[in-house]
């Protein structure tokens, strides 16, 4: 699978804008996403870097990097879709932060989720910075292949101890951001 921008984590995600930015929508919860019938913690923490990030990244001349994210939810049974939205808490000129809802059908909250980003100049030998819009990410997200198995098999993550949570993997193009860091949600 592709992973260009993160358009194809998530299976069935689907993408608009409006006033709040780029609000992502998964609307048939697949196996890939589920575990024991729970939305993953890695698909909710997809939506939040996702929405709030391309919402949050509007200059052309700095980098965006997710630097921290809290998220909370409740275990329970995943809805049959679920929709991440965000409110800006604070935009300045090295650094952003908001607050991302993920809520179902009926607009019950489901997750909730803070996060931070730092603004960091690009240099003059970075490599080109792909300007893209929420407008243009939402055009991304129509028509792309789905993962054929859950994220952990298909960016490689390997895990190295399980009970303290500490996992390897390989930095390849394909889980990396334009500038050649490893993807946020990751």
């Amino acid at each position: 699978a592709t992973f260009a921008f993160g358009a194809t984590l998530v299976a069935g995600a689907t993408a608009l804008v409006d006033e709040r930015g780029l609000v992502v929508e998964i609307g048939d919860l697949q196996e890939e996403v589920l575990h024991q019938g729970v939305l993953r913690l890695s698909v909710l923490t997809f939506l939040v870097d996702v929405s709030a990030g391309v919402t949050l990244d509007t200059d052309p001349g700095a980098w965006t990097f997710t630097t921290d994210l809290s998220l909370r939810m409740r275990a329970r049974p995943a809805p049959g879709k679920v929709t991440a939205s965000t409110t800006i808490l604070r935009r300045g000129r090295r650094s952003a932060h908001g607050l991302v809802e993920v809520v179902d059908g009926r607009q019950r909250l489901v997750a909730a989720g803070a996060i931070g980003f730092a603004h960091v100049p690009r240099k003059p030998d970075d490599p080109p910075k792909p300007l893209v819009s929420p407008q243009m990410m939402a055009e991304r997200f129509r028509g792309r292949e789905r993962l054929s198995s859950p994220l952990r098999e298909e960016a490689g993550i390997i895990p190295v101890d399980r009970a303290q949570g500490v996992v390897e993997i390989p930095v390849r193009p394909e889980v990396c951001n334009p500038a050649g860091t490893l993807q946020g949600a990751m």
